[in-house]
């Protein structure tokens, strides 16, 4: 599947002024990621709580 088609599912969305860079929301914790379509690969860039991640 398509990420798009995910987006509603598992609360991603992308990361605005970053090229190809996603954040899932899981309670109070974030993963930041980007994703390799043709490769079927998703590189986990950070994971951390909300407060935290984004420093």
């Amino acid at each position: 599947k398509k990420l798009s088609s995910l987006v509603l599912t598992y609360h991603i969305k992308s990361m605005k002024g970053y090229e190809e860079l996603y954040r899932l929301r899981i309670g109070t914790f974030r993963i930041l990621f980007n994703v390799n379509h043709d490769e079927k690969i998703i590189y986990i860039q950070a994971i951390g709580n909300r407060g935290d991640i984004y420093k």
